[in-house]
C-alpha cells in the first residue's frame, strides 16, 4: 500500500511542477501547452506498476528539461508534445497491465 501511495504522489507532484512552470512561461502559446499538459496529467491514471517505471523515468526527465528550458517557448512547446506522447504510452501500457492480470 505504501508503494501505491508514493507512486500516486509522484504523478501529482509532476502535475504540480508543470502547473508552476505554466506561470513562468514567457509566451501565451507555451503557457497554454503547459496548462493542457497539467490537465492531461490530472486525468490520466495516477497509479503505477513496476512495468511503467521506464516510461515514468522518461516523463520525469522531460519535465526536468521543461524547467531548464522554460525561457525558450519553442523548446517548451516541443517538450510538452513529447511528454503528451509519453503520457499516452504510459496510459496504454497501464491499461494493458491492468487487463493482463486477473
Amino acid at each position: 500500500m505504501l508503494f501505491k501511495r508514493k507512486k500516486v504522489f509522484y504523478i501529482k507532484s509532476l502535475q504540480v511542477d508543470v502547473e508552476v512552470l505554466s506561470t513562468r512561461a514567457i509566451s501565451e502559446s507555451a503557457k497554454k501547452e503547459l496548462e493542457m499538459l497539467a490537465e492531461t496529467m490530472k486525468y490520466y491514471s495516477q497509479t503505477s506498476t513496476s512495468g511503467l517505471v521506464s516510461l515514468e523515468r522518461n516523463i520525469t526527465i522531460k519535465v526536468a528539461e521543461l524547467e531548464a528550458n522554460i525561457s525558450d517557448s519553442v523548446t517548451t512547446i516541443s517538450l510538452c508534445k513529447e511528454i503528451h506522447e509519453l503520457l499516452s504510452q504510459r496510459h496504454n501500457a497501464s491499461c494493458f497491465h491492468n487487463t493482463s492480470h486477473p
